[in-house]
């Protein structure tokens, strides 16, 4: 979604959707979290762009340690979902 979306559009619809304890939300948290990413959206387009290209390698590993680590199954919706 961030390639075809783009970062700000990604994370405002990932918020739309989340629900305390849902994948969503923890996505969200995660990549906040990861990018140091704060309510403002004023960056300049370079860090923006900076931004979403570190969003997208986190992703990957997150991804990656999601399912080999947490066991996670792709298409699980919520955090109880995790065996």
């Amino acid at each position: 979604m961030i390639l075809t979306n783009g970062l700000r559009l990604t994370i405002t619809f990932f918020e739309a959707k989340s629900k305390k304890g849902n994948t969503y939300q923890q996505f969200v948290q995660d990549i906040k979290e990861t990018l140091d990413i704060q309510g403002d959206w004023s960056a300049s387009n370079r860090d923006y762009l900076i931004k979403s290209r570190q969003a997208l390698s986190a992703s990957v590993w997150l991804k990656r340690y999601a399912e080999s680590i947490l066991k996670v199954e792709q298409g699980a919706e919520n955090v109880e979902d995790i065996q």
